[in-house]
């Protein structure tokens, strides 16, 4: 067989290196002996492919969304839409930021630029009227979310954190494309820079009317579940996507903006000053049912839970991945693995759960007194 061309094998020390000069399927032979000369063998293949797929951001218009904190620490959300060219500039676009330390913002793009290269990495920069001057790192798939991290700049100003940005679909910019049930997520802080999360589920009706919300909420440990009304923005921009919605969540208001993605995915963020409400970014998707039943669990699904956890008085990060096993019944088994700042930990357990007609899923039994609450947004999938 042979190695790719560019592309040579070391014979002191294994290594196969270089950077392969043409594409296609190369086989080859791998042998090793010992002092002995006993040896064993093996039949390998490197697949050398063009990049293409992944060489830029093809023409159009792309909803972002990040979180992450500034170098004091204050926590800043963005969410906004912009247009590129697919040759390595955006034209338009505009976002609205809020921060901790500093309060809302918006902002038009002036200018901006992207440099993509053919294994999908690369650097998308943006400058806003107001100054605001947005260096990105990111990571362009050949379908799906392309991944963005911001980093601290050499002099030490900037942001850190990470996000994402999706292909906006321009037919979709208006009231009358939303309709049906929603299941949601969002995540950031309270107004004491605690972290919060919420899953819940709302209806929209085409026009102004948000219906039927229920939301689950933990603010720093402590778990509410309440009712919300609300509201949407008279119109959605047509160029960005840009709509605004208004909550009334137990008798509070809670203003927002909205970038609407396709007619199934909206990008949200809440635009009150942290010291009124909390500092929120999320996700609505579109749910595929509007009569959920137990039957939407079933089979093997993957469980994903990021978070945070006090220890020794010191927040560190509470990430948890594992696998939910569940009969369509009601019954379902989890086996979890945790990752508490540094300190890995297995769990399986096993109890009931209840599938409510709104997606709203929770468990009992076995699973003990602290279970996370689901919303589904389709069968086995969810928040």
């Amino acid at each position: 067989g042979a190695l790719p061309g560019g592309v040579s094998l070391n014979g002191s020390t294994g290594v196969i290196s270089g950077t392969p000069s043409t594409t296609g399927t190369y086989t080859f032979n791998l042998e090793v002996r010992d002092v002995d000369n006993n040896f064993a063998g093996k039949t390998l293949s490197i697949i050398v492919g063009s990049g293409a797929a992944n060489s830029t951001l093809s023409s159009g218009t792309y909803a972002i969304a990040f979180s992450g904190h500034n170098t004091n620490g204050s926590s800043r959300f963005r969410a906004g839409s912009f247009v590129a060219d697919g040759n390595g500039n955006i034209t338009s676009g505009y976002f609205d930021q809020n921060a901790s330390d500093n309060g809302i913002t918006s902002s038009t793009i002036v200018s901006g630029n992207y440099s993509i290269e053919a294994n999908g990495l690369g650097v998308l920069s943006v400058t806003g009227t107001n100054g605001d001057s947005v260096i990105l790192a990111v990571a362009v798939p050949s379908n799906g979310d392309t991944r963005i991290i911001q980093f601290l700049r050499n002099d030490g100003t900037g942001a850190e954190g990470s996000g994402v940005i999706a292909k906006q679909d321009p037919t979709k910019f208006s009231l009358a494309s939303l309709t049906g049930p929603f299941a949601f997520l969002s995540s950031g802080v309270d107004s004491g820079l605690n972290r919060i999360s919420t899953a819940g589920a709302f209806t929209l009706n085409g026009s102004t009317t948000i219906a039927n919300g229920e939301l689950d909420t933990d603010d720093n440990g402590v778990a509410q579940n309440t009712t919300f009304t609300g509201t949407l923005g008279n119109t959605v921009n047509s160029v960005t996507g840009r709509g605004t919605s208004q909550l009334n969540i137990n008798s509070k208001t809670v203003n927002g903006v909205f970038y609407v993605v396709s007619a199934n995915r909206i990008i949200t963020m809440g635009i009150d000053p942290i010291q009124t409400n909390s500092l929120v970014l999320g996700t609505a998707l579109s749910q595929s049912a509007t009569n959920f039943d137990d039957t939407a669990l079933s089979g093997n699904d993957l469980i994903e839970i990021p978070g945070v956890e006090i220890v020794n008085s010191v927040p560190v990060a509470n990430a948890t991945l594992g696998l939910i096993t569940a009969d369509g019944k009601g019954n379902a088994s989890v086996t979890l693995d945790q990752n508490n700042g540094g300190t890995m930990s297995q769990t399986t357990l096993s109890g009931t759960y209840t599938v409510l007609a709104n997606g709203r899923v929770t468990l009992s039994g076995g699973f003990g007194n602290h279970t996370p609450v689901f919303y589904l947004a389709g069968t086995n999938t969810g928040f």
